[in-house]
């Protein structure tokens, strides 16, 4: 059966990037939760909450960020309001909402750094706490200091307005003196002094009514206080260093199971105080008798055996989406629904070094269209992928969402996951990490019905054998049958998938993975494994300088005996001068592809282990290679932070894609080849997308729109259309074609007369009637032609006219108009190209960008001025000179009469 060749891909773009959004430090939402300021390295992003579009990047001064907070009110930015960004150099910039134009800048609003800031309801105050003890209060409109207050004997850390009925307005402050402060705003004066903590005071909240302040610090406990008489009424320990308090009205039934709440009803509602802290959750507590309140994360957290807490540094409520933002330490933003705290969103803030990368699908085997172009019983139709599976510097696996700005995090490994690989219907993740396990991963339904999607991942079975780190897993291609781990005890193991629960399962724990063989396969650390379409061979690459090549003799398990498995040592591929960092197969051909630290790609003869071809071109090492278009092109990313296409048949690069700032450690393809992924050390990952095919149809219709251009220029030309050929020529942006209307307008000149200036009443008209960028245009070429003596004339006549049709106003407002600068991308003049080249032709027009033709007036005058100076003195050079040829003829006749 023929088969239609594919086109080789020329042409990608960077379609999207997922970048750093936050790096540390303060981070803050709008009160409608659309948008997230963050603080990135030492400047203020602002991006939006749905997308994870960056709206702006707030460059302030060259110092640091300390602090930042944004106005409650209004509830939208995008209705106006003001953001607070606060910097080391001691420096207050106030931004103006939705535009974020600087509106006002105190140089030294402090004398010494400001910690912490806060809001007031109604958006028209800021408070700003320093390392010195000191309050002070700003307007927001007027960017004034409002109130100063002293008394703190230590950094402030925490800050709270409280605003309400009666005139009450108080703000509420702590420190790390371990004391807290109630100033009211009215009085100027402290009102009440709260000693209760024993370490630094890190939140605070006050019930509506103004009665109740909930206080929470690194002493492990959070208080309850009566603001009425300045007493504490309760200390309830919650074992943990908090770092945020706040408090929270929920149904009076939360908490009881849900035959309880349907006997009480939902409609009495009680107050809770939510903690967030060094084990890495967020806790709920009954404000009245501090007794804890099961949530759906606090569950979550009991449930997990691994031991490996992230902590919790700040956590934001967000009142108008009922939920609670929590801000992790290694930079994880997880949004949480109120009040069961499931997990609503997550947002990854820095992924550090991006390691690996591997794409993945949720949809069931199903609704999975066959294809025949992977055959086997887990065949599904390219394309389908919804996930991007992400190993970074952390034991963390983020599963970005493709559809939507949303992140799974993945939990399980004890240590850094250094290696990624997904089966062929992207429907298995294996993973392996620095903590001697592999794990296997799938999705399941979702156990939480406010969860954000209708999946989740959870890990299905576990590998463990190994006595070192595991750095390479591949799976078998033609279906589910066994999984191979390399590690770098310089082993390989085989291990048998066939136990593992089907991934739409509700089973609870992962299972063990039983292990059918172990070989020592290589004498160094192995870097790379793959497995042959055919589920028949096995390649790896080790930093011993060589790829090797085992056999795969794989039985699975029927009624008698289980599965069975072995390795057989087949060949070994040597040429490399350093370490062998990625290995793949083809996918139709008997060949091998490497990519090795001597900075080139190698393609290797399964049949007799001969290197058929090298590819040369990064400038550094070269970190991962895999196919394209059936075999027929190679993609590879390298430590100089290229990623580049090759063409297997001639080895030279079809494209090269920048978009990294240091070494690339991940690339991925998509299963129907459309996207690229690569991501770095730089902790960006960009999606490259194939645009070959569409910039061909483009390049098919701007051609083909030439030609019919060209055809009418002709046509017009032949009926003598002037106007029209002279508009068309400029539209085309070809002055060759108009130089030859032009001189050809001077050649055939009939109606030449007083009334005509160039030769033709209608380029007369033309001229007169040319106005804004068509003359702007026009004077540019006439500018260039000018400089030629041959087309000097031609330059002078149209010169001439447009001075006689304009006046110098208008010539000069032409101009010094602001031009709309476009830079096309358009194929070539085959025909000015054969003038050029003395009519030689390059047999196909290439892609060229066309420079910007930005007319300015004092570049035009002053390539006007001395070029046309120069061709006067030559014709008045000529007109004396005609004299003396005149003389001679007069004296030759006079002799002729003699």
């Amino acid at each position: 059966m023929s088969t239609v060749r594919p086109k080789l891909k020329t042409s990608f773009k960077a379609a999207r990037t997922y970048e750093p959004i936050h790096t540390g430090g303060k981070l803050v939402l709008s009160a409608d939760g659309e948008w997230l300021v963050s603080t990135l390295n030492e400047q203020a992003l602002v991006s939006q909450v749905a997308t994870g579009n960056r709206i702006q990047l707030l460059k302030g001064d060259t110092s640091a960020v300390t602090t930042l907070t944004i106005t409650p009110t209004p509830a939208s930015p995008t209705s106006g309001g003001f953001l607070l960004t606060c910097h080391r150099s001691l420096a207050l910039h106030l931004y103006s909402l939705p535009s974020l134009d600087l509106h006002r800048t105190i140089p030294k609003a402090h004398e010494s750094p400001i910690i912490t800031s806060c809001a007031d309801p109604t958006g028209t105050l800021f408070a700003t706490g320093a390392a010195d003890g000191l309050v002070k209060v700003w307007d927001a409109k007027l960017a004034h200091c409002t109130h100063v207050f002293k008394g703190h004997g230590g950094v402030v850390s925490a800050l709270h307005f409280d605003i309400g009925a009666g005139g009450r307005a108080r703000l509420v402050s702590g420190a790390d003196d371990c004391k807290i402060r109630v100033w009211d705003l009215r009085t100027r004066e402290c009102v009440h002094v709260l000693d209760g903590h024993v370490s630094v005071v890190r939140g605070l909240d006050v019930t509506p009514d103004g009665k109740t302040l909930v206080s929470g610090g690194r002493d492990n406990v959070f208080n309850v206080w009566d603001l009425e008489r300045g007493v504490m009424r309760r200390t309830v320990p919650v074992f943990e260093t908090l770092e945020a308090v706040g408090l929270v009205e929920i149904d009076a039934a939360s908490g009881k199971g849900k035959e309880k709440a349907e006997e009480e009803g939902g409609a009495e509602k009680k107050w809770a105080v939510w903690t967030g802290g060094d084990k890495g959750v967020i806790r709920m507590w009954d404000l009245a008798t501090g007794d804890a309140i099961p949530t759906a994360a606090s569950l979550a957290a009991a449930a997990d055996q691994s031991g490996k807490t992230h902590e919790i540094i700040d956590v934001l409520h967000t009142p108008s989406t009922s939920s609670l933002t929590a801000v992790y330490v290694d930079q994880n933003i997880i949004t949480y629904s109120l009040p069961t705290l499931s997990v609503s969103r997550q947002i990854i803030g820095y992924n550090d070094e991006v390691i690996d990368t591997s794409f993945l699908t949720t949809l069931p085997p199903s609704v999975i269209p066959s294809s025949s172009t992977t055959g086997g019983p887990t065949s599904y139709m390219p394309g389908l992928e919804s996930h991007l599976a992400v190993a970074t510097n952390s034991d963390l696996i983020r599963v970005y969402d493709l559809e939507r700005f949303n992140t799974s995090l993945l939990a399980g490994h004890a240590d850094v996951v250094l290696c990624l690989a997904s089966s062929s219907d992207r429907r298995l993740l294996v993973s392996g990490s620095k903590d001697k396990t592999a794990r296997v991963w799938g999705p399941r339904p979702s156990s939480s019905s406010s969860a954000s999607s209708s999946t989740e991942w959870a890990c299905l079975g576990t590998a463990t054998g190994h006595v070192e780190s595991i750095g390479a897993v591949t799976v078998s291609r033609k279906d589910r049958s066994f999984l191979i781990t390399a590690s770098q005890d310089r082993t390989a193991k085989i291990w048998d998938l066939a136990s593992l629960p089907s991934s739409s399962s509700s089973s609870s724990s992962p299972v063990p993975l039983p292990s059918l063989t172990t070989l020592k396969i290589h004498d160094k650390d192995i870097n790379s494994l793959d497995v042959a379409p055919n589920d028949k061979l096995l390649a790896s690459g080790s930093q011993d300088r060589t790829a090797r090549l085992f056999r795969i003799n794989y039985t699975p398990a029927n009624k008698s005996s289980g599965a069975i498995a072995s390795l057989e040592p087949v060949g070994t591929f040597k040429g490399h001068k350093r370490g062998v960092w990625s290995v793949k197969f083809s996918p139709v051909d008997q060949v091998l592809a490497t990519a090795s630290g001597d900075r080139t790609v190698k393609l290797w003869s399964l049949g007799d282990f001969s290197c058929l071809k090298t590819f040369e071109g990064h400038s550094n090492s070269v970190l991962r290679v895999d196919f394209l278009t059936r075999g027929m092109q190679l993609v590879s990313c390298a430590s100089d932070g290229l990623v580049k296409v090759w063409n297997v048949k001639d080895e030279e690069v079809a494209s090269t894609l920048d978009n990294h700032d240091e070494k690339i450690w991940a690339l991925a393809v998509r299963s129907d080849e459309k996207e690229i992924v690569s991501g770095g050390a730089d902790s960006v990952i960009t999606f490259w997308e194939d645009i070959t095919e569409t910039e061909e149809l483009e390049r098919i219709a701007e051609h083909e729109d030439k030609v019919l251009k060209e055809q009418d220029f002709e046509n017009y030309l032949s009926i003598a259309d002037y106007s029209n050929a002279i508009l068309l020529a400029l539209s085309m942006d070809q002055p060759r074609r108009l130089l030859k209307l032009f001189t050809e307008v001077r050649l055939v000149a009939s109606d030449r007369s007083e009334n005509s200036i160039t030769g033709s009443l209608s380029v007369d008209e033309v001229l007169r009637t040319l106005q804004g960028p068509d003359l702007r245009q026009l004077l540019g070429y006439v500018k260039d032609w000018n400089t030629v003596a041959r087309t000097a004339e031609v330059a002078q006549g149209v010169l001439h006219a447009i001075l006689r049709f304009h006046s110098a106003e208008e010539v000069l407002a032409a101009l010094d108009a602001k031009s709309e600068v476009v830079v096309e991308e358009e194929e070539e003049d085959e025909d000015e190209d054969e003038e050029m080249d003395g009519g030689k032709g390059k047999g196909k027009g290439r892609k060229t960008r066309k420079a910007p033709r930005e007319v300015k007036a004092k570049d035009v005058l002053a390539a006007l001025v001395p070029y046309t100076e120069r061709h006067l003195n030559r014709a008045d050079k000529m007109v004396r000179e005609s004299f003396i040829v005149e003389h001679l003829l007069g004296m030759m006749d006079s002799f002729e009469d003699e």
